[in-house]
């Protein structure tokens, strides 16, 4: 089973583009007033824009401690836990 789409949401696009494009480096697929899009690799990250949405507080979710890969956990714009792995 794949997932093909994520759906997110932000209370401030630039900072979610900035985040997602400039320093992850993923490629844009769209960037429209109220929404954008990125492809990693066959799925699709699209970021919705609410700004009703409080900010979270700056605390990383708990991590596994998986083997096998390097992990990298990193906070968002909106201080969501993302994870950057690299494997093999």
């Amino acid at each position: 089973m794949k997932l093909g789409f994520t759906y997110m949401y932000t209370n401030d696009l630039a900072k979610a583009k900035h985040f997602y494009g400039a320093l992850l480096g993923l490629q844009l697929i769209w960037d429209i007033e109220d929404s954008l899009a990125f492809q990693i690799e066959d799925h699709q990250l699209s970021i919705q824009l609410d700004t009703t949405l409080e900010t979270l507080s700056p605390e990383f979710c708990l991590q596994p401690g998986w083997e096998g890969y390097w992990s990298f956990p990193v906070l968002d714009p909106m201080m969501q836990t993302i994870e950057i792995t690299a494997t093999d």
